[in-house]
């Protein structure tokens, strides 16, 4: 009896198989299963091992937009393919704030300090005349080189600089004291006239009077002013007599006495560290001065002023 084609079912296949079901249309697919709902905890960078991730927050990416983070990363891509391909003895890291001792050596050793400050060199460095600079201040120089950590290379020319601007200076200072000198030489001849040699006389009279050196005398002249120091020890190498002293007042504590006058005169003009005081203007060491100088000539330095 043959086959029912048209129950949509066969007892056997042509092979002698049996069916177990109705049989598919043809063409037609299996049925696959439903989507999984999606995870709302996933990320899109999930997957990506956790040191990776550090590596990139430490490095500043943002991870929470991809967009922004593919731009970041490939800004820095960028800006270490400048470096790319650099000898590493051309690359030089800073040293972090707890870095090592020996680290921070090599560092400064990289950009040119010497480890000791005696590797400074710095004997090609002379004042314009030729002299060498004095030893305390080639120390002075090399220990501040070595606090600053100035490169052994720069050292010279440093010092170099230094010395230009002291010279200077100090040129500066002579043409000026010069200049007083001349102005105050031209005082002296129109006020002294044809006495000018006799009161010369007369004034380095009046100084040996006090005890004053010449020394001092030419030191008082660079603080004073030639002709009012020389007029004043003119007038005091002029009095003779007592006749001039004034009294002093014991309240102060001055001298009474033109001898104890004169004497505490000498004694001050004897301390060296009062002598440079005076001649470096300080106040109170000017005005013991006048005070003493008017007790004994009843003149006062201060008043005697060219006119």
């Amino acid at each position: 009896m043959p086959p029912d084609t048209t129950s949509g079912a066969v007892s056997a296949d042509a092979r002698g198989g049996v069916a177990s079901g109705p049989l598919a249309a043809p063409g037609a697919l299996p049925a696959q299963p439903p989507p999984a709902a999606p995870n709302a905890s996933a990320s899109w960078y999930d997957g990506v091992p956790t040191e990776t991730l550090g590596w990139l927050q430490n490095k500043g990416v943002e991870l929470a937009n991809p967009k922004d983070a593919l731009i970041r990363i490939a800004d820095q891509y960028r800006s270490a393919e400048r470096y790319i391909g650099v000898p590493a003895d051309q690359l030089l890291r800073i040293p972090q704030p707890n870095a090592s001792e020996a680290d921070r050596r090599a560092f400064l050793t990289r950009l040119g300090v010497p480890s000791t400050a005696a590797e400074y060199d710095l004997s090609t460095v002379k004042f314009a005349d030729g002299t060498e600079l004095a030893a305390d201040f080639v120390t002075t120089l090399r220990d501040a080189f070595a606090s600053a950590n100035v490169a052994k290379d720069k050292a010279a020319a440093i010092a170099a600089a230094i010395v230009r601007f002291e010279e200077a200076k100090e040129a500066n200072a002579v043409a000026s004291n010069d200049l007083r000198l001349a102005e105050q030489r031209g005082l002296m001849e129109r006020n002294w006239g044809v006495n000018k040699d006799f009161n010369l006389l007369t004034a380095m009279n009046g100084a040996r009077r006090l005890g004053i050196t010449d020394e001092q005398v030419n030191a008082l002249r660079g603080t004073l002013g030639e002709y009012q120091t020389m007029e004043m020890f003119r007038r005091i190498g002029a009095a003779t007599s007592e006749d001039t002293f004034v009294e002093g007042s014991q309240a102060t504590g001055a001298p009474t006495t033109l001898p104890g006058a004169q004497a505490e005169l000498n004694r001050l003009l004897a301390d060296d560290a009062w002598g440079r005081r005076l001649t470096a203007g300080d106040v109170e060491a000017r005005r013991q001065f006048e005070a003493l100088t008017q007790q004994i000539t009843g003149v006062n330095p201060a008043m005697e002023a060219a006119p």
